[in-house]
């Protein structure tokens, strides 16, 4: 009899909510537009690459919210196959806002800064590179 185990790492029960990276994972403008205090922009096919240019450790907490729970997970999903284990999916824009505890930002203008330039440029090439996907 064989017996197959899964390589992805056990999920952290020593979370930090409070100091946790928060990283909206829905298109760009709908971050621009609205998004919960203190979120970071990656898009979800590049979350990977996007945590790693930001320097955030594999044991960092990190929380997740994207268009929908389903959308979100595929980031958790690539971030736990990289070994991240401290990800929660906290699901949507306003469940994340009710589980993080802040507002939701609508800001007049939100001009992104250099690490989040640097994150869109990266994976705008990469998806050149993948020939558009």
């Amino acid at each position: 009899m064989l017996i197959f185990t899964a390589c992805a790492p056990e999920p952290d029960t020593d979370f930090d909510l409070s100091n946790a990276h928060i990283i909206d994972t829905r298109e760009r403008p709908q971050w621009a537009i609205r998004h919960v205090e203190g979120a970071r922009h990656i898009d979800w096919d590049c979350i990977v690459l996007g945590v790693q240019e930001l320097g955030i450790g594999e044991s960092e907490s990190i929380v997740l919210y994207g268009s929908s729970a389903s959308a979100a997970g595929r980031a958790e999903t690539s971030l736990r196959n990289m070994d991240y284990v401290k990800v929660r999916n906290a699901g949507s824009l306003d469940q994340a806002a009710d589980l993080l505890g802040r507002p939701i930002v609508r800001p007049e203008v939100t001009a992104p800064d250099a690490d989040d330039e640097a994150i869109h440029a990266a994976c705008t090439e990469r998806r050149q590179i993948r020939g558009g996907l």
